[in-house]
């Protein structure tokens, strides 16, 4: 049976922190509970010090009424049994390749994956991501902003890590991108998936209920052109409709 201490690891026990180190962060928590009241997103700030959570935005669309004080319960609790043992591996594995991860780079790096969450008698799947909001003094994970979404994905797993980075135009992109096999333990590199500047137009319109011969019209294309891009921009994401492109693309950081 699993407990709550088997997701805190030696390789990242955080000691050392005082009341002055949470006051001087007290301006970031605020920051992400302002950020969370505009989200549809459920976002959580795990305490590795204290090994509860720090913050908890409420969304009973995606999580239970006190999430907060629940902490790690909510794993425990709401996450099959099954699935509870690949956390425990994606957790462990996860901290083993932050520690090899460049100092200076820790901060930008994102770690992603899905897995089913029971509430109300409804199995539904979600999409996790973790990155790092502060370091301790030995560059320790301290303080995690985490959040869960639902995801397009059928299957639970699909663990990816990578590098955030912002273009000059204000893009979020990604690089440095691995994923772990569930199969094999291992953490593998992996290629970016690249949208073209058309089938970034035909997401962000089809977003906004234009249809494809609207989309045709607007982007001066014969609605057979569109046809085509749809086709290839759902192969490209491994999906079937356009719902589900546009899930995979808020939920796996696509450039």
């Amino acid at each position: 049976m699993n407990r709550i201490d088997d997701f805190f690891i030696d390789k990242n026990r955080v000691d050392g922190i005082t009341e002055a180190d949470y006051e001087r962060v007290r301006p970031k928590i605020e920051a992400v509970a302002a950020a969370a009241r505009t989200s549809t997103n459920s976002i959580y700030i795990i305490d590795y010090h204290k090994r509860n959570f720090l913050y908890a935005s409420e969304n009973p669309m995606l999580a239970p009424i006190g999430l907060k004080d629940m902490g790690y319960a909510l794993y425990l609790n709401y996450v099959p049994k099954e699935e509870q043992a690949m956390l425990l591996e994606i957790n462990r594995a996860g901290f083993e390749e932050f520690s090899r991860i460049d100092v200076a780079d820790k901060m930008d790096f994102v770690i992603s994956y899905d897995f089913h969450f029971i509430q109300n008698g409804r199995s539904r799947m979600v999409n996790h991501r973790l990155t790092p909001l502060e370091l301790n003094a030995k560059e320790q994970l301290w303080l995690a902003l985490c959040s869960f979404t639902l995801s397009p994905r059928k299957d639970f797993g699909n663990v990816r890590m990578w590098r955030a980075t912002e273009s000059g135009n204000g893009i979020v992109g990604n690089r440095d991108v691995r994923e772990y096999s569930l199969a094999d333990g291992k953490w593998h590199d992996s290629t970016p998936i690249v949208l073209t500047e058309t089938e970034q137009n035909l997401l962000m319109m089809s977003a906004q209920g234009y249809t494809t011969e609207e989309i045709a019209d607007r982007l001066f294309r014969s609605v057979d052109t569109m046809k085509y891009h749809r086709k290839k921009l759902f192969r490209k994401l491994g999906v079937e409709s356009i719902s589900e492109a546009l899930a995979t693309v808020m939920s796996s950081n696509v450039m």
